[in-house]
């Protein structure tokens, strides 16, 4: 399926780079480019850590700050993203905040008005979504969170919070991403020449599992679907696509904002190729792969179907054809669901004998339990900022 009906784009913003880069440095437990992030706490001054902890340090927060930029261009220099957040209302600063974090706009209009509190305002969000606000730091609702903490800064005080937000992303760019940002301009470019060709050349539904996009594409009802969250947009209610190359956004999260009647989709593609290796010559860094997504593995496994196919090639790699006739299900729907078990990091695929051979990733199962373990006993506060540094 092609997107007769709507404009694609490919193309570099820094109004989406600059927060995922400041959610990569927040995150202590992000495994992409930590040389380059050493090296970039060095380059900040100490007001950057003082002033991040303040305002509670969330890196969720950063990586869901570009949808206060709607209805603006996709290239924003770096003055106009000051510039254009400055101007918004701040009521409307709030809202927009609220509603990149909990997908609810209902609520964030209740919760800015004060008609909610925050604490309720998140209690009364649908049980659909709160499989998203767990994995946000939102839910259950528990006042030590960072994220807790940077809403209610926010909240309380927003000029004061807009304030300290703008002098954040201005020592951030000044220090330090001003020259990562002009360092990886030709690895951006290079990667959307690569994923332009990759898009000609099959279906929108083909190009979003080869992108790694976090997504289903239904073809017969023409929706995506989130993988996580399960928000869905009408294919013929978007009026266009942006694909936009990240070096940060390794935890691949994307957004819809409305324009007008339709709405516009933006896909910050993660491309592990994407180095900043040669920024750090002494220290050649291997290729780190996306963050591994507990809640989503354990939502895959939690099927029949595709708990049996992992059972399968846990033992002895197959193919799609294999597994149809195995299972005695149709190729759409193995296709479905190994699309799914792709998505979550579980499987390798290696092409042989003509056909594309699917393995378990044994590595991806025994680091599961560290990672979980990690994520519901680590006491130490994520959002703590000191010269040396964190997140995705």
């Amino acid at each position: 399926m092609k997107l007769q009906d709507s404009a694609c784009y490919f193309t570099t913003s820094l109004r989406f780079e600059l927060f995922y880069a400041l959610q990569t440095l927040s995150d202590t437990n992000s495994r992409v480019h930590s040389e380059w992030k050493k090296r970039t706490f060095y380059r900040l001054s100490k007001e950057f850590g003082v002033k991040n902890k303040a305002i509670g340090g969330s890196p969720v927060f950063w990586a869901n700050f570009s949808d206060v930029f709607q209805n603006t261009p996709i290239d924003l220099s770096f003055d106009q993203i000051r510039h254009e957040m400055n101007k918004i209302a701040v009521d409307e600063f709030q809202r927009r905040i609220l509603t990149g974090l909990i997908h609810y706009d209902e609520l964030s209009r209740h919760i800015v008005a004060g008609k909610l509190t925050l604490q309720r305002g998140l209690e009364k969000a649908p049980k659909g979504k709160r499989e998203w606000l767990a994995f946000a730091g939102l839910f259950p609702y528990d006042r030590n969170n960072p994220e807790i903490k940077t809403l209610e800064f926010m909240l309380d005080d927003p000029s004061k919070f807009r304030n300290t937000i703008s002098e954040l992303i201005s020592i951030f760019w000044d220090d330090a991403f001003s020259d990562t940002w002009k360092f990886l301009q030709p690895q951006y470019q290079r990667s959307i020449g690569e994923k332009e060709r990759l898009f000609q050349s099959c279906s929108f539904s083909e190009f979003a599992k080869h992108a790694l996009l976090r997504i289903e594409v239904d073809e017969s009802k023409k929706i995506i679907r989130a993988l996580r969250g399960g928000a869905e947009d009408q294919m013929s209610k978007i009026k266009a696509y942006y694909f936009i190359p990240s070096a940060f956004n390794d935890k691949r999260l994307w957004t819809a904002c409305p324009d007008e009647k339709l709405s516009i989709v933006y896909f910050p593609y993660f491309d592990p190729t994407i180095t900043l290796d040669l920024i750090f010559p002494e220290n050649q860094l291997e290729l780190i792969e996306p963050e591994l997504d507990p809640a989503l593995i354990f939502r895959v496994l939690g099927d029949a179907t595709r708990y049996a196919i992992v059972s399968i090639i846990a033992k002895t790699p197959k193919s799609s054809v294999e597994l149809t006739k195995l299972l005695a299900v149709s190729k759409s729907t193995i296709s479905q669901h190994v699309n799914l078990l792709r998505q979550a990091g579980l499987i390798d695929e290696q092409r042989a004998a003509g056909s594309i051979k699917i393995s378990l990733r044994r590595k991806v199962l025994e680091q599961l339990s560290t990672i979980v373990i990690a994520k519901l006993y680590n006491a130490s506060p994520p959002g703590n900022l000191s010269k040396t540094r964190r997140k995705t």
